[in-house]
């Protein structure tokens, strides 16, 4: 740095070896290297890493990494991580889906950055194009190293393709579709049927398309299967597989067994609103990836809540819920889903 001064690589190197042992004089360094050069989109990443890790200020980190994802030479790791502060600061899905989509050959590169693109796209209602870049891909996915879980997104594109035709009462045509909700292809990288944490949700819609068909016989085969496996508890975690209680009550619900699935809806009410209690918003000073993980965990578990009031039909109550749920995360697309299908009756 002495003997070349306007080197911007020198500080950026610098920063580099410092980071993990004195991360504020690593920003200096980068600092400095970014005004030196201002088209160097690596300095500007870590600028963004340093800014959102150390000094918690989101902001400042977004604006760091929209200029690396502008420099001349653009790379999907950038894009994946600005759309991961993007999610984290609840940038409207519509913005985000807008750049990704903008620069989809650069983010077509990485496995996490098209994910990103494939989840907004279903969000947007684009379901066959998000189905067609799984299709046409073979993703990687390592234990402990994948950012991502295509198999959800493809279950979600065809569950939502199946209520598209059954809104058109092509029931048949919507069973094709639920049962190719959990039918993962091999590209994927992935489990599928009845150990697929998405399988009661399939079993669900499939007895309902049936049952509109005018098969009852097949409809109870679907409801029953879908509540196989139910386990009596007094309470849960709120995470994403929680949901999957939700679609079992339903089933039992339809087959008759309405006062054992009100217990699990009143479990969902109850389990979720205990997690609640003193944590109902998100920490704005907590560090970047635990302010990412609240906001998560605070929309699902306001969209749990929202599904147990749905199933004891008390819509209303379901419906603020659910509304909550977008306010803290802005993507969260089953609570989109959920309040536009007002006829939907469980």
């Amino acid at each position: 740095i002495e003997v070349t001064p306007y080197d911007a690589k020198a500080p950026y190197y610098l920063g580099n070896l410092l980071y993990d042992w004195q991360p504020a004089e690593a920003i200096r360094y980068w600092e400095s290297s970014a005004s030196l050069d201002p088209g160097l989109s690596i300095v500007r990443r870590n600028l963004a890493l340093g800014y959102a890790n150390q000094e918690n200020d989101l902001n400042k980190a977004i604006s760091s990494l929209e200029k690396a994802v502008s420099a001349e030479r653009k790379y999907a790791m950038h894009f994946f991580e600005m759309d991961e502060l993007y999610q984290a600061a609840g940038v409207s899905p519509e913005k985000r889906l807008a750049i990704l989509e903008k620069n989809h050959e650069i983010v077509n590169q990485r496995d996490d950055a098209l994910s990103h693109e494939i989840a907004l796209k279903i969000f947007a209602g684009k379901y066959q194009e998000a189905l067609d870049l799984m299709k046409n891909r073979q993703f990687n996915v390592w234990e402990g190293g994948a950012r991502f879980n295509v198999n959800d997104y493809w279950t979600d594109a065809y569950i939502m393709l199946g209520h598209s035709e059954m809104a058109k009462q092509n029931f048949r045509k919507a069973i094709e579709y639920y049962r190719l909700s959990i039918e993962y292809p091999s590209n994927l990288q992935t489990a599928r049927g009845a150990s697929s944490g998405r399988y009661a949700e399939s079993s669900l819609w499939s007895g309902i398309a049936y049952q509109a068909a005018g098969d009852t016989k097949k409809a109870a085969k679907e409801w029953n299967a879908a509540a196989a496996d139910i386990r009596e508890r007094d309470r849960i975690m709120m995470n994403s597989e929680t949901i999957n209680m939700f679609y079992q009550a339903v089933s039992l619900k339809k087959l008759g067994q309405k006062e054992k699935a009100a217990d699990i809806f009143n479990i969902l009410i109850t389990s979720g609103n205990n997690s609640l209690k003193n944590r109902d918003q998100v920490d704005f000073f907590a560090k970047f990836g635990q302010q990412q993980s609240q906001r998560s965990s605070l929309g699902n578990t306001h969209f749990i809540i929202g599904l147990g009031y749905l199933g004891l039909g008390k819509r209303a109550e379901a419906e603020s819920e659910f509304r909550k749920a977008l306010e803290i995360c802005p993507d969260h697309h089953y609570s989109k889903i959920f309040l536009e299908n007002t006829d939907w009756k469980f």
